[in-house]
């Protein structure tokens, strides 16, 4: 015969099911959403574009205005840079930018300098054989 105390021991507890819990204003937490990055500067977006007008232009320049274009260009795509604030997410990559375009623009200027000096050297043999050629026509006049 079984005593109460057995029957008590030997019936199986009933589990129970917990569910998950509520989540109620108070238990949310609040997740931070994963910050997408910060769209770039209209400042730099421009800087790109004309120094990508720059570089495209490259391949035809031949004359000293053709080397001031480019020049300006670059001086330009790097005034837009500069417009970008130092605490914005684009700043290093402005300032390196800027850094590389200053290059650019060095060696336009330089091509425009040694260009010019070329297109001068040309200009003057031109207008001393013109001269030469005057003084010739003039020489022949003269003689008749």
């Amino acid at each position: 015969m079984l005593s109460a105390a057995s029957v008590a021991t030997a019936a199986p507890e009933p589990t129970s099911v917990q569910s998950p819990p509520v989540k109620t204003p108070q238990t949310m937490a609040i997740e931070p959403k994963p910050q997408e990055p910060a769209a770039p500067p209209s400042a730099y977006e421009d800087a790109l574009s004309k120094a990508t007008a720059a570089s495209e232009s490259l391949p035809t320049a031949e004359t000293s205005a053709d080397w001031a274009s480019i020049a300006a260009q670059w001086q330009s795509a790097i005034a837009s840079l500069n417009d970008i604030p130092t605490n914005s997410d684009y700043s290093a990559q402005a300032q390196a930018k800027a850094e590389e375009y200053q290059r650019n623009y060095d060696y336009a200027n330089e091509q425009v300098i040694a260009i010019a000096q070329r297109e001068a050297e040309a200009d003057a043999v031109t207008d001393e054989e013109l001269a030469a050629e005057q003084l010739a026509n003039e020489t022949a006049a003269n003689s008749l």
